[in-house]
């Protein structure tokens, strides 16, 4: 990927992450017997997400 240099480009980018792990979060949820809650993506796309804030 390219690097962001732009303040405008690295706003677009973090907004772009934000949605993504917001989407994540709220549309895949397994659920999980044992306590009664779920388990969702966000954490994983927090992850990824900071992987590649980091590397950019």
């Amino acid at each position: 990927m390219k690097r962001i240099k732009s303040s405008t480009g690295k706003l677009v980018m973090s907004a772009m992450m934000a949605a993504v792990v917001c989407v994540s979060t709220m549309v895949v949820k397994v659920p999980v017997q044992a306590t009664g809650g779920y388990i969702n993506f966000g954490d994983a796309a927090v992850i990824i997400c900071g992987v590649i804030k980091v590397t950019h």
